[in-house]
Parts: structure tokens; C-alpha cells; sequence
């Protein structure tokens, strides 16, 4: 759970942020650690991030109120997977510089890599007050709150997301989740297909499109969606379940073993669920 919890963080960061690499305006208390904290900019900027530790920790022994180099190392140590120790940078770049909205979210995403659920809510909910108008920050808001299972919440973080960039696809597609989450089919499929107008090449859309007309019934629409996704994403395993799913409600118990079969060598616990629908 631990990984899973690290690699969704990581997704999310490569997803929806990036660092600031601009060095600092320098002023008397910076000045002993700016030539260092420079340095370490150059090796964040070729992805080398144990050079760029080794650097900041120098930068941050010679200042240790360097809010900026702080930062850099939080984020090297990300990179790392190494989300407690970043965590612990991000704090101290909050302390030094509180009116941050990136730290803070940065903040955040390291609590959902050490699932710390509820203060990543904290954080990203501090993000978005200093920031009203910080998109990022309400989108991983919507998603700390899905991984407490507060589905109402996501929806309402996400509608907010939309409500300052209507044309956010990731939005878009988290806001369909969270409806699917909560029952609402119709307006999760309302979702991912306006998800889809914007970025026809998201696998997953389709695929939770498929799930989202499954869940009303229209079995033949799910099947067209389906294929779609496997098509972007072939081996996608939730795209195999959906359609074998499809294929079992429209009375194609054949096409719907296959697919059963196809997922035992992609995921056996998925497979399984698809088994126990089947027909003995």
C-alpha cells in the first residue's frame, strides 16, 4: 500500500507541478548559501538529485532559514521517494516563507506518500486559502479527500478546480470519478466524455466511461469505449474487466470469458471479480 501510496503521489506531482528553478532575489541573510543554492539548481535541473542534496544540505547548514533551498530539497528528496524526508523540507520552507501556496502543496503531496490523509487535506486546504486561484491545489485537494473516501468533497474541490479553468481535463476526469464514486453514472459519463472533447487519448476516461454505461445499462455504448481505451492502453486491466463486464450483460458469455481469461495473467484479483459473475 505504501508503494501504491508513493507512485500515486509522484503521478500527480509529475501531472500537475513543477518546481521553481528561478534562483531567489538575494538579500543579506541569503547571501553566505545563494552561490550553493544556484549550484543545486543546476543539478535539479539535469535530474540529478543526490548531487543536488549533497549540495542543499550545505546551502541550508550555511542559512538554515533559506525558505527557497529548503524547498529545492524537498523536492530532490521526492524525486528520491523518499516522501518523509521531503515532508520535513517542505515544513521548514512553510516556516520560513508561510505565505508559500507551492510549498504547501508540495506539503501536501508528501503527506499522501506517507498516507497521511487528513493533514494532506490540511495542507492543500491551506494552499488553496493563500491562493484562491492555485487550480493545482484544488485538484489535489479533490484528491486527498477521495483517498478518505469523502467522495462529496472531491466533487466539490474539482467543481471548483473547473470553475476557475472549465478546460481541465484532469479535473474533468477526477470530478467523473468522484460522481461515479457517489452513484451519479449519468453525470460522471457527462464528464469523462467532456474530459474526452479535450483530450481524446485518455485511456482511462474511456475505460470509466465504459464503467459509468455499464452502470446505466447501456452495454453496447460501454463495449465502444471500452475497445477504445484497450486500444490507447492495451493490457489496461480495468478496460478488460468493463468490457468482459459489457459482454456478460449483453448475453455474450463467450466474449465475456475471454476477457476473464485475458486478465488472469494481468491481474488475478480483477479476474477473479469477472469469474464470480460468470455463469458456472
Amino acid at each position: 500500500m505504501r508503494k501504491q501510496m508513493l507512485l500515486i503521489a509522484y503521478a500527480l506531482a509529475g501531472a500537475i507541478l513543477l518546481p521553481p528553478v528561478s534562483a531567489p532575489a538575494a538579500d543579506v541573510a541569503e547571501a553566505p548559501s545563494l552561490d550553493l543554492y544556484n549550484a543545486a539548481l543546476v543539478f535539479i535541473g539535469d535530474a540529478r538529485w543526490p548531487e543536488a542534496i549533497d549540495i542543499l544540505k550545505l546551502a541550508v547548514k550555511e542559512n538554515p532559514k533559506n525558505a527557497d533551498a529548503h524547498f529545492q530539497l524537498g523536492y530532490a528528496y521526492f524525486q528520491l521517494e523518499r516522501p518523509l524526508d521531503a515532508l520535513n523540507n517542505f515544513l521548514l520552507a512553510s516556516k520560513f516563507k508561510p505565505a508559500d501556496a507551492e510549498a504547501m502543496r508540495w506539503q501536501g503531496l508528501a503527506r499522501l506518500g506517507i498516507e497521511d490523509y487528513e493533514r494532506a487535506v490540511e495542507a492543500f486546504s491551506q494552499a488553496v486559502r493563500i491562493n484562491p486561484l492555485d487550480v493545482d491545489a484544488r485538484i489535489l485537494l479533490g484528491a486527498a479527500y477521495t483517498y478518505l473516501g469523502d467522495y462529496q468533497k472531491a466533487a466539490d474541490a474539482y467543481r471548483e478546480a473547473l470553475r476557475l479553468k472549465p478546460d481541465n481535463a484532469d479535473a474533468l476526469f477526477d470530478l467523473g470519478l468522484a460522481e461515479l464514486a457517489l452513484n451519479r453514472a449519468d453525470k460522471a459519463a457527462a464528464q469523462f466524455k467532456e474530459a474526452l472533447r479535450l483530450d481524446p487519448k485518455l485511456a482511462g476516461a474511456h475505460v470509466n466511461l465504459a464503467a459509468a454505461y455499464n452502470s446505466l445499462g447501456q452495454h453496447s455504448e460501454a463495449i465502444k469505449a471500452c475497445n477504445e481505451g484497450l486500444r490507447l492502453k492495451p493490457g489496461l486491466a480495468a478496460g478488460h474487466y468493463q468490457l468482459g463486464f459489457a459482454y456478460l450483460k449483453s448475453g455474450d458469455i463467450v466474449a465475456a470469458k475471454a476477457q476473464q481469461h485475458i486478465l488472469e495473467s494481468l491481474d488475478p484479483d480483477i479476474a477473479k471479480r469477472l469469474l464470480d459473475l460468470l455463469p458456472k
